[in-house]
């Protein structure tokens, strides 16, 4: 018994969720937990496979979906670490400055002046010696550069507010300088500053500049995001039924790369995944036109969306090779996106730039893309990435951009693999196409599938991978995606975890070995729905490969 109690005992530090000195580390303890739910969703699938092949689903359908409902719940619990969100506070008060001030502000500050007028904004709140001896990313270029160059050239910032306006942004900055405390609010200045599209800071900025930031005003607007993923998980419910939604919202709990650290307790930070989940759900309930809408909508908001139209231009293609016309539903999907997209870029023009706004966004767009970051993901990443050039190697913490040799690195590390870039581009959308060809493919079933192309188009953070719970909707045809998506999960899981000595515990590293679980998760979905995948399904019977 003393034996077994000291197992017991010493469990949570062997599984690193507790330090030899008894405290507890809150992220590993979640991690594990969902590691459990991810290897639970395998085994329900597994057991489910095992019924149908031994004819038992009937006599067992209300245990599983049972099983299904609570894991599903779980799920939905997890990604706000159960409850606890930052642990020790709801809003993320670094990501909100960004996108609360950067929206607020916007026609004061742009793309390009967030950092700089915050330094001078510290300046006058009468910390002076303390601004002077810090850094700050200039906008302009990405570099980091002495705030004291700002502060030097005050007059340049004040002088784009009105004295009002000066003072209310000085009492706003200082709201979340308080929040975060000072010595985080030296490396909040080192980020990447304020990077929404002008459609996105149409909503974004009537919402915030609505008064001052004060606890209650800001801790109101985070809780639009909880309203809209809810209402994403709704919109699933509506077009494919509970069970296909359970299955999304526990792949997106236990997804790893976008868990709740990064973008939980922000500011409308996931408009775009309910548009994106949305326009799946209304391709299912035949509306293509307000699907093609809501793409658009996500797409303006967060560029990357648009990747998803490859699988319904694919369709589109394959459609017209078979009838020898072209799909009218498909059709009225594509002219619903033009139209919501006249009409939203035309409102955004309301904003004080004008089409000016656009040009920033697009050069300020650029110059994010060809600035590396840890938390980066997707196909490029991968192929950056060498042994010799790792953050392990290459960070220097006694420069004012640590990270500043590893960036070059990747950058000179993708130029030289371009080629096999686009070309593994072009692999991907023939596989892709071979997924959506087969005749019968449904068209939100090629959307779905076309949100897997985003992986290999587009190097985005990793928060937003919670896009793979809308890829999680094939399920609905085929089980094999939960099971593929749910073994990625427990893949990123170990990865963040690192228990063995011979796993990176270095961020640019995990994103990498992360990113390559992601890429063969969708190939391997995208083969399970080709001809010759099909071949190799659990259930080939029609319609057995559903979760039902």
């Amino acid at each position: 018994m003393l034996l077994l109690a000291s197992f017991f005992d010493s469990l949570p530090v062997t599984l690193g969720m507790r330090s030899e000195a008894g405290a507890w580390n809150p992220d590993a303890v979640v991690n594990r937990l969902q590691l459990v739910l991810a290897l639970g969703g395998i085994a329900l699938l597994g057991w489910h496979l095992w019924l149908s092949h031994g004819g038992q689903q009937a006599r067992f359908r209300k245990t599983r979906d049972v099983a299904l409902a609570v894991l599903g719940l779980l799920g939905a619990w997890a990604y706000p670490n159960f409850g606890r969100a930052h642990f020790t506070n709801f809003i993320h008060a670094w990501d909100v400055y960004h996108y609360y001030v950067g929206a607020k502000y916007f026609p004061e500050l742009g793309y390009e002046w967030l950092y700089d007028c915050t330094a001078v904004a510290d300046y006058d709140a009468g910390l002076t010696r303390l601004t002077l001896a810090r850094h700050h990313t200039d906008l302009r270029t990405n570099v980091v550069v002495p705030s004291s160059l700002a502060v030097e050239n005050g007059d340049v910032c004040r002088a784009r507010f009105t004295p009002e306006r000066w003072r209310e942004f000085v009492s706003d900055v200082t709201f979340f300088r308080n929040r975060t405390g000072y010595a985080k609010w030296v490396w909040v200045q080192k980020d990447h500053g304020y990077n929404a599209s002008p459609v996105w800071t149409l909503a974004g900025h009537a919402l915030a500049d609505t008064g001052p930031a004060t606890p209650l005003s800001v801790t109101l607007l985070c809780w639009v995001d909880p309203l809209l993923l809810l209402l994403a998980a709704a919109s699933l419910w509506w077009a494919f039924g509970w069970r296909t939604a359970a299955v999304a919202a526990l792949v997106f709990g236990v997804n790893i790369p976008a868990r709740y650290t990064w973008t939980g307790g922000a500011f409308l930070r996931h408009d775009w995944f309910f548009a994106l989940a949305l326009s799946v759900a209304l391709l299912k309930k035949s509306r293509p036109a307000l699907a093609g809408a809501a793409v658009a909508y996500a797409t303006l908001l967060r560029l990357f969306p648009g990747l998803l139209l490859a699988g319904p231009f694919l369709l589109l293609l394959a459609r017209r090779r078979r009838a020898g016309t072209w799909d009218r539903e498909l059709l009225r999907f594509g002219l619903g996106g033009i139209v919501a997209t006249v009409l939203l870029v035309g409102a955004s023009l309301g904003l004080p730039g004008g089409v000016d706004n656009w040009v920033t966004f697009a050069r300020n767009t650029q110059k994010h893309a060809a600035t590396p970051l840890t938390n980066h993901m997707g196909l490029r990443t991968v192929l950056s990435y060498r042994p010799s050039t790792i953050g392990a190697a290459l960070a220097d913490g006694k420069q004012a951009d640590p990270w500043a040799a590893w960036k070059q690195a990747r950058l000179d590390g993708f130029a030289a693999a371009r080629p096999v870039f686009y070309a593994l581009l072009l692999l991907a959308l023939w596989l892709l196409y071979r997924a959506v060809a087969p005749e019968g493919t449904e068209a939100w079933l090629a959307a779905a599938l076309g949100t897997g192309f985003i992986c290999f188009g587009a190097e985005l953070t990793s928060y937003y991978y919670c896009f793979l719970s809308v890829f999680a909707v094939a399920v609905a045809k085929r089980r094999e995606v939960a099971l593929l998506l749910l073994v990625a999960c427990v893949a990123w899981c170990f990865i963040d975890w690192a228990p063995f000595g011979w796993m990176s515990t270095w961020e640019d590293e995990k994103k990498v070995a992360m990113s390559v679980v992601a890429l063969l998760v969708v190939a391997l979905g995208w083969f399970g729905f080709t001809r010759a995948g099909a071949r190799w399904a659990l259930l080939p019977e029609p319609g057995g490969g559903r979760l039902g």
